[in-house]
């Protein structure tokens, strides 16, 4: 009896310690998720290209392969306004998909700092008061979801240079119990979404046979 409330109590233990996630952005971003004494790395970065030796380097001109930015990518294409649109409404949908979860998550540690410049002072100031309609509404969003410590923002022009940079720094925390059971909350999701769209694809076939039959 004694060993059964040692093993309940080590399981318990195990359900309750925190799975923590760590993202970094400061030019590339980084993710980290650990558990107790273990952890993994999400490769978020994009395979870099082998260096070239020989004829290779010299055809390339010495040019150093640097880190793709896929963010980056997506704002050099929409621009800056339409990029973090896009992602600010995709995050939405995340959180509302996953309320129930969320209200489990703490963050502890959250931090946004960035700089946004342009071509001339005026369409500097422009970008970033739009950088800011976008954020705040959205960190406002996602604290009606989770318990999130009071975070530190500064997001400022830059009139001295075009480009924009930023430095983002977010840790979050939630129990391996609620893990799991979000985990069996999709994947049962997911089955009846199958299950549905065979039995709606069934009848289709049978009227197609009997059209067959009849011809």
């Amino acid at each position: 009896m004694l060993i059964f409330f040692i093993v309940c109590a080590a399981l318990a233990l195990l359900l309750a310690s925190p799975v923590t996630l760590r993202f970094r952005y400061d030019g590339s971003p980084r993710m980290r998720i650990w558990y107790l004494c273990f952890f993994y790395t999400v490769p978020l970065d994009k395979a870099l290209p082998k260096k070239p030796s020989g004829q290779g380097r010299k055809k390339a001109g010495g040019k150093a392969a640097k880190k793709s930015d896929p963010f980056r990518e997506l704002v050099d294409k929409k621009g800056l306004s339409a990029a973090l649109g896009d992602l600010c409404d995709a995050l939405k949908v995340i959180l509302k998909q996953a309320a129930r979860f969320l209200a489990h998550v703490r963050v502890p540690r959250l931090s946004l700092m960035a700089s946004v410049g342009a071509e001339d002072a005026a369409q500097a100031a422009i970008r970033c008061g739009e950088v800011c309609a976008a954020v705040y509404p959205l960190l406002g969003f996602a604290s009606a979801w989770m318990k999130i410590r009071p975070p530190h923002i500064d997001i400022q022009p830059d009139y001295t240079s075009p480009s924009w940079s930023a430095r983002v720094d977010l840790k979050a925390r939630v129990a391996l119990w609620w893990v799991l059971v979000a985990g069996m909350a999709a994947l049962w999701a997911l089955v009846r979404s199958k299950v549905k769209q065979s039995k709606a694809n069934q009848p289709r076939a049978v009227s197609s046979r009997d059209g067959k039959k009849d011809a």
